[in-house]
């Protein structure tokens, strides 16, 4: 996504004090394959032998590519897209096409434990990751479910953070580039004997880019800002001690801007805010020498205000629910003189715990067992001027609009009435060695909800070594997803309605992939897939509201290359590219929004150990519509960007530069088809 930096000629500085500058031993880091990945099993395996399609791109590859966000750095990856998600300027994650309003498809991790809004099952509103705290990203495209459950849906991402090992002493840095967008970031930790602790505070903020300017087709609501705005606070503390691992994790949001507006129409004084907490306690213990035990219990609370002002001043229609636009009797024409307004908000708390037992017991199999238990819990409040309870006949009859929005929090008229969930896992994974060059995966998890009731996912992989420098995969895997909150209980709400009748959303997947080491210096990777989704959940128009349905039986392949070059000591070629055909096996017709093709290509060239000048291209192919929506297909569009870093001799000083856009290309991201929508799409 390259939104936010993305005018004509945006600049950033950055500079950085370490008291230990890193010198690297590999003056080009190509997103080495022989990267170690622990989310495609569990345990750690070489990328090229996992049995997953998977990705893993080190803090320096983060720096090289000049990134600031992990959308940035999605991006650089094969079948990933990063567009703008329905709600509060969230980013929308595209992973081989699969997507949705909400996007609750893709499980983000930090550090191996989940971060998630309970309400919609995505990110926690306006989720923006900071990445000086970064120490590798690893990223599997496709399903996850027999290892980490429901929302392993199109893929998995897990962030892990820097250890003291890593920090090692002090580091500060600053920021600044365009939209007075600001970075600053201090962390401090040490690793001694059995002993290993580190502290990171980053801080990070934008007014955004105002020239990113939106029209809906209603000519009543005009044009204005996709806000962009936000103020970051990232604070986090770990340790390592002895066979104990403990994290305090704080994620926190204030006065973000809320995107298209809660309704797709402009709001020029919406908020989003987004406090989320998380504490982590783990501990490994080797019970036998063939036999290891890892127990993790967390206990996180994320907590989310919305301020929208959903519909300008003017009259509406009203029904005698006091709904605009609602069916249910009417319509008067009322004055809402100050707009329509709705400010929900929630408490989100969630208890888990893990439980695995790792065995090498019997030759030639790696077997882990687990099993785990959650708890969540959502408590929500909200204030508005319309609806059940603030503007029907029976409790207003002259549906007179109040001066100040009314709290109907722990009132039958509140936009999700308080609920939890409970569910419990049981798993198991066989990584059995077949013979020197032959590796066999499988396992099962069985998953037991409360709520929506159970599901089994198996996963069935065979790795093959044909050479010392080629290794096929050859993969198949299911996974589920089960109705979020929103998706199953929003009511009293003119932007999204829940469908208690939801089933869940379940996907089966196979894939073949190549690595192939052309020599020391050059790589071809090249992974093919074919998938079919069954139920899946979008909002879709139904009257005057986007409702929750099972839309979708979606079809989906593909074909993913990425080629590694070495060209010299001092110069490297990364490039990917994917192609992709997507359907809906219902209509046959195609599915609206995703691209079909993108490209990458990035140069990287160090002419010494202190000097870094890097360029990217990404081109994102032409986006198909939905059915019905008369917008032309949105045009294919691409970006450069320009990146310099210069480390001073003995100084541990570092000081960088980058351009994002360098050509002020006017590309677009499709905004979704509803009642409601941008006739001109979104700016990027």
């Amino acid at each position: 996504m390259f939104k936010n930096t993305l005018i004509p000629f945006a600049l950033a500085v950055t500079v950085a004090l370490a008291a230990h500058a890193n010198d690297e031993d590999d003056l080009l880091s190509l997103y080495d394959e022989e990267d170690l990945i622990t989310i495609a099993t569990g345990t750690q395996k070489q990328v090229r032998f996992a049995p997953s399609v998977a990705t893993v791109i080190t803090a320096q590859n983060i720096q090289d590519l000049g990134a600031r966000s992990l959308s940035e750095v999605l991006e650089s990856v094969p079948g990933i897209h990063v567009g703008d998600a329905l709600l509060f300027d969230d980013d929308l994650i595209s992973i081989r096409g699969i997507q949705t309003s909400n996007n609750p498809q893709v499980l983000v991790l930090i550090d191996g434990v989940e971060v998630r809004h309970l309400f919609t099952a995505a990110r926690p509103a306006g989720f923006r990751m900071p990445l000086a705290n970064v120490h590798r990203i690893e990223i599997i495209r496709g399903p996850g479910s027999a290892v980490h459950g429901a929302d392993a849906f199109a893929g998995v991402i897990n962030i892990i953070t820097r250890n003291g090992a890593h920090i090692d002493g002090a580091q500060v840095g600053i920021r600044y580039g365009s939209f007075n967008t600001q970075d600053i970031w201090l962390q401090t930790g040490r690793a001694q004997d059995q002993v290993d602790w580190a502290f990171s505070h980053e801080y990070s903020r934008t007014n955004g880019d105002h020239e990113r300017q939106f029209t809906v087709n209603a000519p009543a609501f005009g044009s204005g800002d996709f806000r962009s705005e936000y103020e970051i606070y990232n604070t986090q503390l770990k340790a390592e001690i002895a066979d104990w691992r403990f994290r305090l994790h704080n994620w926190k949001l204030n006065n973000g801007g809320n995107g298209p507006g809660g309704a797709q129409v402009p709001d020029p004084q919406g908020t989003v805010n987004s406090d989320y907490y998380q504490l982590d306690i783990g501990h490994s213990k080797q019970l036998q020498d063939t036999l290891n035990l890892d127990v993790r219990a967390g206990y996180h609370r994320g907590e989310t205000k919305i301020e929208n002002m959903l519909f300008p001043a003017g009259f509406y229609p009203v029904d005698n629910e006091g709904n605009p636009f609602g069916v249910v009797g009417g319509p008067a024409f009322v004055n809402f003189a100050n707009g329509i307004i709705g400010n929900p908000d929630g408490v989100a708390k969630v208890f888990d715990i893990d439980v695995a037992l790792l065995s090498t017991k019997f030759s030639n199999h790696v077997i882990r067992v687990g099993a785990g238990y959650v708890n969540e819990d959502v408590d929500t409040g909200e204030r508005k001027n319309f609806g059940p309870g603030v503007l029907d006949t029976s409790t207003n009859p002259s549906q007179t609009v109040p001066a100040a929005p009314v709290d109907i929090s722990d009132t039958q008229f509140v936009f999700v009435e308080d609920v939890d969930r409970e569910a419990y896992h049981i798993s198991v994974q066989d990584e059995w060695r077949l013979s020197n060059d032959w590796e066999l995966t499988w396992g099962v998890r069985f998953d037991e909800f409360n709520d929506v009731g159970s599901t089994v996912n198996p996963r069935l992989a065979l790795v093959w070594a044909v050479d010392y420098n080629l290794t096929t995969k050859f993969l198949y895997g299911r996974a589920f997803r089960a109705p979020s909150f929103t998706e199953l209980f929003s009511k009293n709400n003119p932007s999204q309605l829940g469908n208690r009748n939801l089933e869940p959303e379940t996907i089966d997947t196979f894939e073949a992939s190549l690595n192939y080491q052309i020599n020391h210096g050059m790589t071809l990777l090249a992974n093919t897939f074919y998938y079919q989704i069954d139920d899946l959940i979008d909002f879709v128009p139904s009257a005057s509201v986007l409702q929750a349905q099972n839309a979708i039986d979606q079809e989906g392949y593909g074909v993913e290359l990425n080629f590694s070059w070495k060209i010299s000591e001092a110069l490297a070629l990364h490039s990917n590219a994917a192609i992709q055909k997507l359907k809906n096996k219902d209509s046959n017709q195609d599915i609206a929004d995703v691209p079909r093709q993108q490209l990458f290509a990035g140069l990287q060239w160090r002419p010494d150990r202190s000097l870094h000048l890097g360029g990217e291209l990404h081109w994102i192919g032409e986006r198909k519509r939905a059915s019905g929506d008369p917008r032309a297909d949105a045009d294919e569009y691409m970006v450069f960007n320009l990146s310099a870093r210069k480390s001073l001799a003995n100084s541990g000083l570092q000081i960088g530069a980058a351009v994002k856009n360098l050509f002020d290309e006017d590309g677009v991201e499709p905004a979704e088809f509803g009642v409601l929508y941008a006739s001109s799409d979104y700016p990027i």
